[in-house]
């Protein structure tokens, strides 16, 4: 097996991981916003749980790619790549973070149904979790067009959040026995917000291994 080939096994590898960690870190935000609207304990304690997976990944794509810098001296577009994926599994984890958070808030909730505002966060998450894949989607296929759609898709999701933002002062106020669902429905929105922000910071970094420009990202 000559160097070049070697070393595109290893990238195909490392996109795999990359792409098995998205999908885990996704379906937990999937389920972190339907334990909450149910009110589900045990499913929220599987996503809680589920986190540790994530972080054991992200501890071994990180290992895959400072063996990939260690040992085959990348040329430029390839060493792009791999800092692009050092980077993106930070964002990754986060999004992990955000959904164990959710989690957490789902057993908070007393069984109080209906939860107001429930089809504007299963929206809202709909609508970061699409954002989130096709990132990483983008990130494998080296679609630059892929992920620049996916940053203008903020726009939408931070409309979202707005709304959520007001329909809580709303509830609030016309309907104060729903206060706590309400706040709480806030802090999920608010979550699923910086899945968003995570979704936008990778799709710049999937841009950056491209064309060798990044601009900054929304958060750290």
């Amino acid at each position: 097996m000559d160097l070049r080939h070697g070393y595109d096994v290893s990238l195909k590898e490392l996109s795999e991981s990359i792409l098995q960690m998205g999908t885990l870190a996704a379906s937990a935000v999937q389920r972190a916003v339907s334990a909450f609207e149910t009110a589900d304990a045990e499913l929220a304690s599987q996503v809680i749980q589920g986190d540790e997976t994530i972080d054991q990944l992200e501890k071994s794509v990180e290992h895959q790619c400072l063996v990939l810098l260690l040992r085959q001296q990348p040329v430029a577009s390839d060493l792009r790549k791999v800092s692009c994926a050092m980077k993106m599994i930070t964002d990754i984890e986060r999004i992990g973070d955000a959904a164990e958070d959710i989690a957490e808030l789902s057993r908070h909730m007393n069984n109080q149904h209906p939860i107001p505002l429930m089809d504007t966060i299963q929206t809202m998450a709909s609508c970061v979790n699409d954002m989130f894949q096709q990132v990483i989607e983008a990130y494998v296929k080296g679609d630059v067009e892929s992920a620049r759609q996916v940053i203008e898709k903020d726009d939408e999701a931070d409309a979202l959040f707005c709304e959520v933002r007001q329909q809580v002062i709303d509830t609030i106020v016309k309907q104060p026995q729903q206060a706590d669902a309400a706040m709480n429905c806030f802090m999920v929105a608010k979550y699923l917000e910086r899945v968003g922000d995570h979704a936008v910071n990778i799709g710049e970094w999937v841009e950056f291994s491209k064309t060798g420009v990044h601009k900054n990202s929304k958060i750290v």
